[in-house]
C-alpha cells in the first residue's frame, strides 16, 4: 500500500482517536507497533496487512465501528488529494473517465489489486476486483467504495449507489489467499 494512504490513515488517528498515534500505538501488536515506528514516506510502497489490525484498533479506541472509521478514513485521504495531487484531474473529468480510470488509479495507492471494468449501459459499470489479501478486505471494501463514489462525484455524478458482491476466495498469491468481488457502480448526471 502507498505511503500517501497510511499517512492518510494516520491523519485520521489524529483527529478521532483520543491520544492520537500514542494511544494506538500502545494496543498494536510488537510487530505492528514496530511497523508503523518506521518513518513511512508518501511516495513509499508498504506492506498492506497491518492496515487491518491498525483501523481494528483505531476504530475501537475512537468509538466508531470499524467499517464506519475506513469510511470516514477514506474520504479524509479523498478530501487530501483531490484537493492535491488529483485536484486538476477531477476538474476535467467527467464520472465516465473516473470509472475507466479505476485500474490505474488504483494501483496508485494498491499495487496488489487488478480491476476489470465492464460497462453495462449509460452510467452503470461492473468493476470484477481481485488480488485483495484475505487478511485486510475488511478494511479495503468500505475506504474504497466511499473513496470511488467521491471521486465520481467530483467528477459530475450524482446520487452515487455501490453493491458490493460478498468477497470468495480466489487463489494464493505470495503465500497470502486473495479474494475476489465485484462492485456495481451507478450514478445520474
Amino acid at each position: 500500500m502507498k505511503g500517501n494512504a497510511y499517512r492518510g490513515l494516520v491523519e485520521q488517528i489524529v483527529r478521532t482517536v483520543p491520544g492520537g498515534v500514542d494511544a494506538v500505538s500502545a494496543h498494536l501488536s510488537a510487530a505492528t507497533r514496530s511497523f508503523f515506528a518506521q518513518n513511512l514516506m508518501a511516495g513509499g510502497w508498504y506492506d498492506v496487512v497491518p492496515v487491518e489490525e491498525l483501523t481494528r484498533v483505531a476504530s475501537r479506541l475512537s468509538g466508531q465501528p470499524h467499517e464506519l472509521f475506513c469510511q470516514r478514513a477514506a474520504r479524509a485521504i479523498l478530501e487530501r488529494d483531490s484537493n492535491g495531487i488529483y485536484r486538476a484531474i477531477l476538474r476535467l473529468a467527467t464520472a465516465d473517465l473516473v470509472v475507466r480510470a479505476l485500474p490505474y488509479t488504483t494501483n496508485r495507492y494498491f499495487d496488489f489489486v487488478k480491476l476489470d471494468v465492464q460497462c453495462l449501459e449509460k452510467r452503470r459499470y461492473r468493476v470484477t476486483v481481485s488480488g485483495v489479501p484475505r487478511a485486510v478486505v475488511q478494511s479495503y471494501i468500505p475506504m474504497t467504495t466511499v473513496f470511488i463514489a467521491g471521486a465520481i462525484e467530483r467528477a459530475g455524478g450524482r446520487d452515487v449507489e455501490t453493491i458490493v458482491s460478498a468477497p470468495r476466495f480466489h487463489a494464493v498469491v505470495r503465500g497470502h489467499p486473495v479474494m475476489q468481488f465485484q462492485r456495481d457502480i451507478r450514478w445520474h448526471d
